[in-house]
C-alpha cells in the first residue's frame, strides 16, 4: 500500500470533526489553480506533460512516469488533484493576507515541496507552498470568491516558509533560493538510520547547512544526522535558531509546509515529535506573523490526525493542550522557549547551521555567544566575522 494515500486526508478530516475543530473554523471554498499561478514557477513543457495524463492512455502515463523519480505515480485524477491543492492553498493564503482570517490550515494532497520547476518527485507534482510565497511577494494574490471590494490583489513584503517535514523540500529550496524576500527554513533528516544503512543519504539527499541562499542567510537548513529527534530537539531549534532568525527577518506571512512524518510512530520519519510538540511549535510563530499551514507528508494515519489537530488548537488560540499522553502544555510554556536537554548529535547538528548563519542574523549571533559550550571560541569566531556580511544582512534586508 502506497504511503501517500487518500486515507491520510480522511484521517485528518475525521480527527478535526471528532475534536470539534472543524466547527470552530471557517471553511474557505476550494478552487483550481489557473495557468498564471502554476506557470509562475513551473515550465510550460513540464505542465503540459502532467496535464495530458488526465486524458492520456495508460501507456502514455507510464512513459511520463519513467521520466521522473521512481516514487511518482499518476492516474486520470492526478492533474486535477494537484490543481485543487494549489488553488485551495492560494485562496486560503489570500484570505489570511487580506485580513479576513487570522490563520489558515489546508488539508490538501498531493504534497508539493519536492516538486521542481521541471520535475515531479517525492509524490509531488506542483509546488504549492513555493507558488503561494511567490504570489504573495509579487502582489498577485487574489480572493476569487470575496466581495466585490475584496476582488483585488494582495501582497506582503516578505514570507517565511517553515518546512518541518522530515524530508528536505528540495523543490521549494531550488525555487526560492535566489529570492531575498522569501526565507526557506527546513528541519529534516540527512542520513538513513544505522540499522538500515548508516552511510546512505535520507531522501532526497539535499539540504546542506552550508546552503545559506543567494540572498545570504535567506535559506536555512537544519539537517539531523540521526533519527529519533523529538520535542526537546525541535524545541531547541526553535529557541536557538528559528525564532531568532524569524524575528530578525520579520516576515509579513509564514507559510508552513506541514509534513507530519517527524511525528512519533511515523514509519518513514522514525522521529518522536508528540502532538503537544506540534502545538508548542506554532505558538511563538503565531506571535510573529499570520500563518497558513499546508499539509505535506506524514504517513501514519493513526498519528497524522492528532498532530494536525494540535496545530489547529495552537492557531485557534487554545490556552492549553492535552494530547492524552504527556503533561498538559500551555501557551505560556511554549512562549518561554526554555532550554532543554537534548541529544548530543542534535546539538552538533544545530551548531553547524548556527555557525553558517551567525554572520547574517544578530539574534543568532547572540544565541551562539550564550551557548556555554563555545565560550571564548565563539567570541573569537564572531569577532573575526566579516562585518560587511553581517551588516548587509540576508533574506530581504531583515538581518544585520
Amino acid at each position: 500500500e502506497h504511503p501517500e494515500r487518500p486515507e491520510r486526508h480522511a484521517a485528518i478530516v475525521a480527527a478535526m470533526k471528532a475534536g470539534g475543530y472543524e466547527d470552530r473554523c471557517v471553511r474557505v471554498p476550494s478552487r483550481l489553480a489557473v495557468a498564471d499561478e502554476y506557470l509562475l514557477i513551473h515550465s510550460a513543457s513540464y505542465v503540459a506533460a502532467i496535464e495530458k495524463t488526465a486524458t492520456a492512455t495508460r501507456q502514455y502515463r507510464s512513459r511520463i512516469v519513467r521520466q521522473f523519480e521512481n516514487d511518482v505515480y499518476v492516474n486520470s485524477s492526478t492533474w486535477n488533484s494537484a490543481l485543487l491543492a494549489m488553488g485551495s492553498a492560494l485562496e486560503a493564503t489570500a484570505s489570511v493576507v487580506a485580513g479576513r482570517h487570522a490563520h489558515a490550515v489546508c488539508v490538501i494532497r498531493p504534497p508539493g515541496h519536492h516538486a521542481c520547476s521541471r520535475k515531479a518527485m517525492g509524490f509531488c507534482f506542483l509546488n504549492t507552498v513555493a507558488t503561494c510565497a511567490k504570489m504573495a511577494t509579487k502582489g498577485e494574490l487574489r480572493l476569487d470568491r470575496g466581495t466585490p471590494s475584496e476582488r483585488k490583489l494582495f501582497a506582503v513584503e516578505k514570507v517565511l516558509i517553515l518546512d518541518f517535514d522530515i524530508h528536505h523540500g528540495n523543490g521549494t529550496q531550488a525555487i526560492t533560493y535566489d529570492d531575498p524576500n522569501i526565507m526557506y527554513f527546513s528541519i529534516h533528516r540527512g542520513f538513513e538510520s544505522k540499522r538500515r544503512c548508516p552511510t546512505a543519504m535520507f531522501y532526497p539527499g539535499t539540504g546542506l547547512p552550508s546552503e545559506v541562499g543567494a540572498a545570504r542567510g535567506s535559506n536555512v537548513n537544519v539537517r539531523w544526522s540521526e533519527p529519533g529527534m523529538g520535542d526537546a530537539e525541535y524545541g531547541e531549534v526553535w529557541r536557538r535558531l528559528l525564532i531568532p532568525v524569524a524575528r530578525d527577518f520579520a516576515p509579513g506571512l509564514i507559510l508552513i509546509s506541514a509534513g507530519f512524518d517527524a511525528a512519533r510512530g511515523d514509519p518513514l520519519g522514525e522521529c518522536d515529535v508528540s502532538p503537544a510538540g506540534y502545538y508548542k511549535m506554532l505558538v511563538p510563530l503565531a506571535d510573529i506573523a499570520p500563518i497558513c499551514l499546508c499539509l505535506e507528508g506524514g504517513y501514519n494515519v493513526d498519528v497524522i490526525g492528532r498532530s494536525f489537530c494540535a496545530c489547529c488548537a495552537s492557531l485557534l488560540g487554545e490556552t492549553e493542550f492535552d494530547d492524552g499522553v504527556g503533561p498538559v502544555v500551555t501557551r505560556d510554556d511554549a512562549r518561554r522557549l526554555e532550554p532543554q536537554p537534548c541529544l548530543a548529535s542534535a546539538s552538533a547538528d544545530m551548531n553547524e547551521t548556527i555557525l553558517a548563519h551567525a554572520r547574517f542574523w544578530p539574534n543568532v549571533r547572540a544565541s551562539l555567544l550564550e551557548d556555554q559550550q563555545y565560550g571564548d571560541i565563539a567570541f573569537d569566531m564572531i569577532s573575526n566575522m566579516d562585518i560587511r556580511d553581517a551588516a548587509g544582512g540576508g533574506g530581504g534586508g531583515g538581518g544585520g
